[in-house]
C-alpha cells in the first residue's frame, strides 16, 4: 500500500556518488525500478569532485583579461566579448556539475543549472558569486573576495 503521491521502488540507493550511480544503473538495467537520491545539491562525488588540484586563489583584472590564480598557474579569460557581471546569491543552487572540481577547496569545471544553463565555474563558495555573461561563449562564475567591488570594476569595461 503506498500514500497519495508516494514513489514506490524495487531498488533505493542514498546519495548520488559515482558508486550510487553505478549501483542505481546495475539495479535497472534488469528491469529493477530504482530510486536515485542525493541529499545534496552536487551529483557525483569524489571521482567528478576530485580533491582541490585546480583550487582557486583569486581573481584581478588586467589589460582587458581575467586573470583566475590556481595553484600552478593563472587562467585567463579574454574579456573583449563581455556584455555583463552581476553578483548574485545561489548561482550554484541545484547545479549538476557535468565535468570538475567539487572538492574541499573550489568548484570548478563546467555545471548546468535550469536558469543559468551551461556554464563554466572558478568559484571557492557557493553562497554568492560573480556571473560574467558573454557574446560568444558560455557564461562564466567566479567568486572574488570583494563580489560588489569587482562587478564595479568589470562593468568599466563593459561600458567602453
Amino acid at each position: 500500500m503506498s500514500a497519495a503521491g508516494a514513489t514506490t521502488a524495487d531498488v533505493v540507493v542514498y546519495t548520488a556518488t559515482a558508486g550510487g550511480v553505478t549501483a542505481s544503473v546495475a539495479a535497472a538495467r534488469p528491469g529493477a525500478k530504482v530510486v536515485l537520491i542525493e541529499p545534496g545539491q552536487h551529483v557525483g562525488g569524489m571521482l567528478s569532485g576530485g580533491l582541490g588540484h585546480s583550487d582557486v586563489f583569486g581573481q584581478e583584472v588586467a589589460e582587458g583579461w581575467l586573470n583566475v590564480r590556481r595553484l600552478l598557474w593563472v587562467t585567463r579569460i579574454p574579456l573583449q566579448t563581455l556584455t555583463d557581471a552581476e553578483w548574485r546569491r545561489g548561482p550554484f543552487g541545484w547545479a549538476w556539475r557535468t565535468c570538475g572540481n567539487g572538492g574541499l577547496f573550489s568548484f570548478t569545471g563546467w555545471y548546468h543549472q535550469k536558469s543559468l544553463g551551461s556554464f563554466r565555474a572558478l568559484a571557492t563558495r557557493t553562497t554568492d558569486a560573480v556571473i560574467l555573461t558573454f557574446s560568444d561563449r558560455k557564461p562564466f562564475v567566479i567568486t572574488p573576495d570583494d563580489p560588489g567591488g569587482f562587478v564595479e570594476s568589470v562593468k568599466t569595461i563593459v561600458a567602453r
